[in-house]
């Protein structure tokens, strides 16, 4: 019987009995990948149900779909140091966030190791965030890097800093009278979000842009993301 091995990320769980769990897993060879665990109590496959750490997988394939063989943590340290910042909670529903857009909008069954490096990162910087703006810069890092690597939006060839610009479907990033003005694109691009008066502007133009690509569809954590940075 065939196998896979692989670092993946569990997005989502969901239990279908006492024992067995339906997992979404994350990992830049295959990367959304659906998944049966069979976890009897106390078994050491529990790890299998951790978000937020990577965790090593043996899955095996069958015709119908892929079922977990064995699990392990990559890196037991990261059970200590996950989430140690005074702004747990916040960077706890963050991350969930991070991990609800991944499942809206990749593919199923497709790596993509762009993809998932921003991801990783994410998940690392949000757990030793230690103030509210930083997790917002790093959200908004995130959104624009998965809008891009999607193929969504792309900047303007020698993007202008003085210049304004306007996102239209179809068409993407293109010069205006108004709009978002050059220096937050290339602040964006550099993930320089920190300095002088980027982030407000920057996160108003990933929320249309991700308006936009979602076309409707709300995310649940994104409702407790915004209540707990208020």
């Amino acid at each position: 019987m065939e196998n896979i091995e692989l670092t993946a990320y569990v997005l989502k769980s969901a239990r279908v009995s006492d024992t067995k769990w339906r997992l979404s897993l994350f990992s830049a060879e295959k990367g959304l990948l659906n998944v049966v665990m069979h976890c009897p109590k106390n078994s050491r496959l529990t790890l299998g149900l951790t978000p937020f750490i990577a965790l090593w997988f043996d899955i095996l394939v069958y015709p119908y779909g892929y079922a977990v063989r064995a699990v392990e943590p990559i890196d037991t340290e990261q059970f200590i140091k996950s989430f140690s910042s005074s702004n747990k909670n916040t960077a706890l529903f963050a991350s969930w966030y991070v991990n609800e857009l991944i499942l809206a909008l990749l593919p199923k069954e497709e790596g993509d190791l762009a993809v998932y490096k921003i991801y990783k990162d994410t998940i690392e910087n949000l757990k030793f965030s230690l103030d509210k703006v930083t997790i917002e810069a790093c959200l908004c890092r995130f959104e624009w890097g998965l809008i891009k690597s999607l193929g969504y939006i792309n900047l303007p060839r020698e993007t202008s800093p003085y210049l304004f610009y306007q996102f239209i479907p179809a068409r993407g990033l293109i010069k205006s009278v108004n709009g978002i003005k050059g220096n937050v694109l290339l602040a964006l691009e550099k993930g320089d979000l920190l300095a002088g008066d980027m982030l407000p502007s920057a996160k108003r133009l990933t929320k249309s842009l991700l308006d936009f690509v979602l076309d409707g569809r709300v995310l649940k954590a994104k409702w407790g993301v915004n209540a707990l940075l208020i």
